[in-house]
């Protein structure tokens, strides 16, 4: 018999038994769990995911897990890449299968993720508020750890950035995906603080807006170029288009000219974002100036986009596989004549080209029906921070292949669903509050 109720993704209240009510609040607490180490444990993130996906896999008979999975067709879309990377273990080689079943692992979340979700979801908006509250304080102190460290090392740091070196991120997580994660946490701040509802704990709003608004001011001190290109990007879309909604005009001027002071501040006053913008303006000058492009960030990325590019006219239909695009990429620098030395030939950083190269036209197809069908679809459930979530991934995959490492499929995966989520209207739920 039913004891609870909770909505279904069109948003109509339907009722569920105390199990399934329970495998939902043990799911969530996976995504919790993932989020608060999605940048400080690579094992304790797995395990979140983990705790996510098998409750949903005996909360319900399978018929039903594959029907609510089925009528939720982002998800399904989005899982379809998934299995375009199990076909290409076809025409792969054997000698990459160790490979292609490591790389399998890691894009297992591009299904079970969005099926978990789909089974169990959606979450109660309050849910969503604590999963992005949790992600924000995991990535505050992964950023102020960072910045610490940047203060005890001020030189070394500032000098490895001048010759195109990374920042060095605290816990260890990559700096480019760590750009990404504290982007977008920053971004989720502003949604955070629109609520009207009662707040989570008292002092709430005070607490996610500094640490917030701290995190976008170490993005600055760390001077990764994707999270910030990201965060710029989001806030002139999305602030344009309330701009014009709400006919605020004049705050829409004043924004305006606050986004366009920050950086020039930003450049002469915190050293390591003076050095990084010298050291991208140089790149770009020698890049196309024909000289040498060795152990530039902006030049070596820029060869491996041209890389990308031949292996995919090479291979238009179904690529080379993704097993095999190391040793791809390899053989189109050397056919390419390169001027990359053999150390510095990379995989393309740029998440569509990596599809193309790897999977084909058959891949692209997959990826971009997944990616681009929410916004042409006025029936599924978007808000403000779907919106926010989208515009700066799609700005970091021109930069950075970030489905082809665990912390991105599986930041990507969760946020994807969480953000649809976030859309879905309760009944009687205030529409301007909570969008």
């Amino acid at each position: 018999m039913a004891t609870y109720q909770h909505p279904d993704w069109s948003g109509q209240m339907v009722p569920e038994t105390a199990w399934t009510h329970y495998s939902r609040m043990v799911s969530f607490s996976g995504i919790l769990l993932a989020l608060a180490f999605v940048t400080l444990s690579p094992a304790l993130l797995s395990i979140g995911v983990a705790a996510l996906v098998l409750p949903s896999l005996v909360s319900r008979h399978p018929l039903i897990q594959l029907q609510r999975f089925w009528k939720n067709k982002p998800a399904v879309l989005f899982s379809l890449l998934f299995f375009v990377h199990l076909l290409s273990g076809i025409w792969s080689r054997e000698s990459a299968a160790t490979i292609f079943w490591d790389q399998t692992i890691i894009k297992a979340p591009l299904l079970f993720t969005p099926f978990a979700v789909s089974v169990m979801g959606p979450y109660p908006l309050r849910w969503v508020r604590i999963a992005l509250s949790v992600l924000l304080l995991s990535t505050f102190v992964t950023a102020t750890g960072s910045v610490l460290d940047y203060a005890l090392h001020h030189d070394a740091i500032n000098e490895a950035i001048r010759n195109s070196k990374e920042v060095s991120v605290w816990t260890g997580i990559n700096h480019i995906y760590f750009s990404i994660l504290c982007g977008f946490s920053a971004l989720s701040t502003i949604w955070l603080l629109r609520f009207r509802v009662p707040a989570l704990f008292r002092g709430e709003k005070w607490v996610i807006g500094i640490m917030g608004g701290l995190n976008f001011l170490f993005m600055h001190v760390m001077t990764t170029r994707t999270g910030l290109v990201g965060v710029y990007m989001t806030l002139m879309v999305l602030g344009f288009v309330w701009v014009v909604r709400e006919r605020k005009y004049l705050i829409g001027v004043l924004a305006a000219i606050v986004l366009f002071l920050l950086p020039i501040v930003g450049y002469y006053t915190v050293t390591s974002f003076q050095r990084r913008l010298d050291n991208s303006i140089v790149d770009v000058q020698r890049y196309f100036g024909d000289k040498d492009p060795n152990y530039l960030s902006i030049g070596t990325r820029f060869e491996s986009w041209k890389a990308a590019w031949h292996i995919f006219q090479n291979n238009p239909a179904v690529g080379v596989g993704m097993a095999d695009i190391k040793e791809a990429m390899i053989a189109q620098y050397l056919e390419d004549e390169s001027r990359l030395c053999p150390e510095n030939f990379i995989l393309p950083h740029n998440q569509f080209l990596m599809v193309m190269a790897g999977y084909g036209f058959l891949g692209l197809l997959a990826f971009g029906s997944a990616w681009f069908y929410p916004l042409f679809q006025r029936n599924i459930p978007r808000s403000w921070l779907f919106w926010g979530f989208w515009i700066i991934s799609t700005a970091s995959m021109m930069g950075e292949s970030i489905l082809e490492r665990q912390v991105g499929v599986n930041f990507v995966c969760i946020m994807f669903m969480l953000a649809l989520s976030a859309g879905v209207q309760w009944p009687g739920q205030d529409k301007a509050s909570w969008r």
